[in-house]
């Protein structure tokens, strides 16, 4: 909720203002909040500055709010740049910290529109980002108030979040969920069982022992031939458990075992390797990929319209035989990701598709800082901010798009099988 007012006024569990490096509140809402809270907020905050070198932006200083304001907390965010970046970096800072306390309703005023004379509409869009495409979980937070004095900041945050709200209907969510409107998530087996319906022809038992196959370079096949995979006789005196033959590679086996295989390992033949759906990775189930598009810049790419936003949810669970450690439990995750709405970005989001329907974007495994049994990449490295270069793992990075497409044709998903995809 938006509004106009004075946010020393208002219910809240926490105030979330922006403040100077040198904690002195000496204007706007931090100047209001400190003295609508009396002695006791400004002598904790006198206690602090003394203690305490210069605030970097972006760094937290959290107090009690004592008794003359309707809040538990005061959180002050260091804010010394007023660019998208930094704004975003600032309100990020802030929901953390009530995540963190896990806090149910937060009031905060528009960061940057007053000593560092910031446009409201900025202020709002990094707003918009931080609560929506920040990765943060606000399960526990169950009201956000925007409360500022000035009417025009009201106004633009009543905007950039209609607008932004708006937009969001207009997602595309990959997911294991049979009740989502767009269901793309990891096949059961009685998928991969119609599917392999449409690679394969039913071959009759050759009645003077021999049958010449479809495709004669593959020469005869012999009433005495056996199954590649259970290694019996192909043809058997078994009517439920028929012969067919893969139509792109024509090797033959018994159904049964063709469906085992496709549902068990991958849906490829067993004989030469041929793939006839994507490859099948151990990424788990019932995971969800919500892609959304943006208005916004991504450095590097100033011809970009707009950019994507894409969330991943992966719930935790036991592992399987697929994983390292079968029987433990591992840890889920949900990660944020980005790529720029140009021709070279959509084909790569394209690509994420694929690769993620196929369960091969995550795995389970350790993590570079030492946790163990979670859910990690795949090899597959996403862009987790919008700026900052390679180093913070953000754009512009001019070689990603090559090395992702590398990494991508690692674990089996190439520009070639996305080309052909549809005709499986």
């Amino acid at each position: 909720m938006n509004q106009a007012g004075d946010i020393t006024k208002a219910v809240s569990d926490a105030y979330i203002v922006p403040c100077d490096t040198a904690l002195e509140c000496s204007n706007g809402a931090a100047q209001a909040v400190v003295r609508a809270g009396g002695s006791y907020v400004m002598d904790t905050l006198q206690v602090l500055a003394l203690e305490s070198d210069y605030l970097y932006h972006g760094q937290m200083v959290a107090l009690h709010a004592g008794s003359n304001l309707d809040t538990w907390y005061v959180l002050l965010v260091c804010l010394t740049r007023k660019s998208a970046a930094g704004l975003t970096e600032c309100y990020r800072k802030g929901f953390e910290a009530a995540v963190q306390r896990k806090l149910a309703a937060v009031a905060l005023t528009g960061f940057g529109t007053g000593r560092l004379g910031g446009t409201a509409k900025d202020s709002a869009r990094a707003a918009f980002s931080a609560i929506f495409e920040s990765g943060l979980n606000f399960d526990a937070v169950k009201s956000i108030r925007i409360i500022d004095s000035n009417a025009e900041v009201v106004e633009a945050f009543q905007q950039c979040f209609s607008e932004g709200i708006n937009n969001m209907a207009d997602v595309i969510v990959f997911s294991n969920n049979e009740n989502s409107s767009e269901h793309f998530g990891t096949k059961g087996d009685e998928d991969v069982r119609k599917s392999m319906e449409r690679f394969i022809k039913v071959i009759p038992s050759p009645s003077n022992n021999a049958f010449v196959c479809n495709g004669s370079y593959k020469g005869n096949m012999d009433a005495d031939d056996v199954c590649a995979i259970c290694y019996d006789k192909l043809f058997r005196n078994d009517e439920d458990d028929v012969v067919v033959q893969l139509k792109k590679c024509c090797h033959a086996f018994h159904r049964s075992c063709l469906e085992e295989a496709f549902c068990r390992l991958q849906e490829r033949c067993p004989i030469c390797k041929r793939w006839y759906n994507v490859p099948k990775g151990n990424q788990p189930a019932e995971s969800t990929m919500t892609v959304t598009k943006h208005a916004g810049q991504v450095s590097g790419f100033p011809d970009a319209d707009g950019y994507y936003c894409i969330e991943y949810i992966l719930p935790g669970g036991v592992q399987t035989y697929e994983h390292p450690r079968p029987g433990l439990r591992y840890s889920g995750v949900r990660r944020y990701a980005y790529l720029p709405s140009t021709s070279e970005g959509k084909k790569i989001l394209e690509l994420f598709k694929l690769a993620f329907s196929s369960r091969l974007m995550f795995t389970v495994g350790d993590c570079e800082t030492g946790r163990r049994n979670v859910v990690i990449f795949n090899g597959i490295h996403n862009k987790t901010s919008l700026s900052g270069g390679p180093e913070k793992y953000g754009f512009p990075d001019p070689q990603y798009f090559d090395r992702v497409k590398r990494e991508l044709a690692a674990v089996g998903i190439t520009e070639q099988l996305l080309e052909t995809s549809t005709d499986w």
